[in-house]
């Protein structure tokens, strides 16, 4: 009775055990470094359209999420950093999102002369 009893046990474990594989492999396939070279490149070319002028201005960030068809949202949670101190931020969903990022969303922060920050 007890060999049946560790053999039970034996295959739940293993059972337990090929579940956790499969859910961890299917978790980790975001890992993959092309899912972020996709939205530095996204990120990269929305930044690029709105440099036009030394000065990009809220207008010019909604003008060029508004043409790749991503969502602007103004911040409701002051002081994230590094725009703590900015004068307005902007929340644009870029995507394809960052794999594994804290946010659904990029920030940029403009200062009180209505410019983006670096």
């Amino acid at each position: 009775m007890k060999r049946l009893g560790l053999g039970v046990l034996l295959l739940a474990i293993g059972g337990i055990a090929g579940y956790a594989v499969r859910d961890l492999e299917t978790l980790f396939l975001d890992m993959n470094p092309a899912g972020v070279v996709a939205w530095q490149d996204a990120r990269m070319g929305f930044v690029e359209a709105m440099a036009a002028s030394a000065c990009a201005t809220t207008a010019d960030l909604r003008a060029a999420a508004t043409a790749r068809g991503w969502e602007v949202v103004p911040d409701t949670a002051r002081g994230i950093a590094p725009f703590d101190n900015a004068a307005e931020v902007l929340w644009v969903d870029v995507t394809p999102s960052l794999p594994f990022s804290k946010w659904d969303s990029d920030p940029f922060g403009f200062d009180a002369q209505g410019c983006l920050l670096p």
